[in-house]
C-alpha cells in the first residue's frame, strides 16, 4: 500500500512537470516610454510565450501617446506585432507597424520575467534615431 501511494505521488508530480520554468502561455507587460525624462507613451506588450534563450520572441503591442509639456517627436508606431530575440540575458524587441518594413521601435533590455527596463529608439530606414528609456512591468 505504501509503495502504491509513493508511485501515485511520483506519477502526479511527473504529470505536473512542464519541463520549463513554469511559465506558459502569453505574458503581458505594462510599458512606459520616456524621452528627455518625460513619459511620452504607455500601453502594453504581450509575448506569445515566455522568452527562451536563442529562440525567437513574437507577440503584439499597443501604445497610446501621453500629452507632454514639451515638444517631442510623435510616435508613428502605436500598435502591431512584435518580434525579437533573447540571448539568455538581453532581449531585443522590434515593435512593427503592420505593413511597414522600415518604421518601428527597437527595445533593448536585460530581461527579467517580472519587469525589465532599458533603452528604446525609433527605427527607420536610416537606422535608430531619437529614443530614450522604457520600463515594462508584468501585468497578466
Amino acid at each position: 500500500m505504501r509503495f502504491l501511494s509513493l508511485l501515485l505521488a511520483l506519477l502526479f508530480l511527473a504529470a505536473c512537470d512542464t519541463g520549463d520554468d513554469g511559465l506558459s502561455g502569453s505574458l503581458r507587460y505594462a510599458i512606459s516610454l520616456d524621452e528627455s525624462s518625460q513619459e511620452i507613451a504607455r500601453g502594453h506588450i504581450t509575448f506569445d510565450a515566455a522568452p527562451r534563450e536563442d529562440e525567437a520572441i513574437s507577440g503584439e503591442f499597443d501604445l497610446d501617446e501621453v500629452p507632454t509639456p514639451g515638444p517631442v517627436e510623435p510616435l508613428t508606431v502605436t500598435e502591431g506585432e512584435l518580434e525579437g530575440t533573447y540571448d539568455g540575458t538581453t532581449v531585443q524587441i522590434r515593435l512593427l507597424e503592420p505593413g511597414s518594413a522600415d518604421d518601428g521601435i527597437q527595445l533593448t533590455a536585460d530581461y527579467d520575467e517580472d519587469s525589465f527596463s532599458g533603452t528604446w529608439c525609433r527605427e527607420t530606414i536610416a537606422g535608430c534615431t531619437g529614443g530614450g528609456t522604457f520600463t515594462a512591468t508584468r501585468d497578466d
